[in-house]
């Protein structure tokens, strides 16, 4: 499977809930090291994981990256956009916009 991953090679890391695009830092004759992280050739999986703790490397797929990528940009700024909905910026809203955000939302 990753048997042939070479120094360098952009693999996709996946957790949990979240997935990114890393570089091999170092291989050995079995393992690839990412960061601080040594992962299985053979399956891809993390050397010394737990059941709370999964981690794994993939070959990406084409346009995987850029959909990842797309993803955090979105997160990124989802969280952005939360953040300043809050109450400060929600203060200082016109009533006008607070009914033309509130019709907005309606629709969602």
């Amino acid at each position: 499977m990753l048997e042939n991953v070479q120094v360098g090679d952009t693999l996709i890391l996946s957790g949990r809930h979240t997935s990114r695009a890393v570089k091999v830092d170092r291989l050995t004759k079995t393992q690839i090291v990412i960061d601080l992280n040594k992962f299985r050739k053979s399956d891809g999986q993390i050397v010394g994981g737990s059941d709370w703790f999964i981690l794994s490397v993939t070959i990406p797929e084409e346009g995987e990256i850029k959909k990842i990528q797309e993803a955090r940009i979105r997160l990124n700024l989802e969280h952005y956009i939360n953040d300043a909905c809050q109450i400060q910026l929600v203060r200082k809203m016109s009533l006008d916009t607070l009914q033309r955000l509130d019709k907005i939302l309606e629709g969602q």
